[in-house]
């Protein structure tokens, strides 16, 4: 089946004639029907397999890795500090600080950093910033990025109009700051409760909300 037959909103994305859309699919069963390079940059948060939720059970970079390095020339990929060695090896590693965290690493230790590693093209003009830390549940999601530093790589790694890919979106920090800053965008999460919490927030830029009888639609163009 071809990317238009199945998911027809990412194909009216790529064709120009949407600015950006959630897709509530495994990203496994919609990247390989993506053609080569047809995004700008991939920003994504994996799994970190610390089980914060059921969905949490460590996403090793295979073959959704693979993919996302063929639809685009760059991509950022956020990774816990102890799991950096069993990726592969990147072309740069950027880092996000975050003074005053009590988070701890598996070791006991306070973590007070974090690695986002670069494959392909490093467009990023600085590759590291402090950010301050943020709660836990936040958006409904046990593990959020604070909206700040996706609007960093997500302006980055794209120009204004170029397209910004999430295939592990969660609750639509990266699509939220695309669209924010004037990229388009494609989210994609297997999660239906997460799809929906990104489309509300997508909404809500506009002054909207997400009706309750449109929630859990699948695709959805936002």
């Amino acid at each position: 089946m071809s990317l238009v037959d199945k998911f027809p909103e990412i194909q009216a994305v790529l064709d120009g004639g949407s600015d950006g859309c959630i897709v509530c699919a495994d990203c496994l069963d919609v990247l390989p029907l993506m053609p080569d390079g047809c995004v700008d940059a991939v920003v994504t948060d994996p799994p970190y397999g610390v089980k914060f939720a059921s969905w949490d059970d460590s996403r090793p970079p295979d073959k959704w890795f693979e993919e996302i390095q063929r639809i685009a020339p760059s991509c950022a990929v956020h990774a816990a500090q102890g799991e950096i060695w069993s990726w592969p090896k990147p072309d740069w590693v950027m880092a996000w600080f975050m003074p005053g965290s009590i988070n701890r690493t598996k070791s006991g230790k306070f973590r007070h950093w974090e690695p986002v590693l670069i494959y392909g093209k490093e467009r990023a003009s600085c590759d590291s910033k402090v950010f301050p830390p943020i709660g836990a549940k936040r958006n409904g999601h046990p593990c959020p990025k604070p909206d700040a530093i996706e609007n960093w790589l997500v302006g980055a790694f794209a120009k204004e109009g170029e397209l910004i890919c999430d295939p592990m979106m969660g609750s639509g920090t990266t699509c939220v700051a695309a669209k924010k800053l004037g990229r388009r965008y494609i989210g994609i999460d297997i999660s239906e409760e997460y799809c929906d919490i990104a489309r509300d927030r997508l909404l809500q830029l506009d002054g909207k909300r997400l009706a309750k009888v449109v929630k859990h639609q699948g695709l959805f163009d936002v």
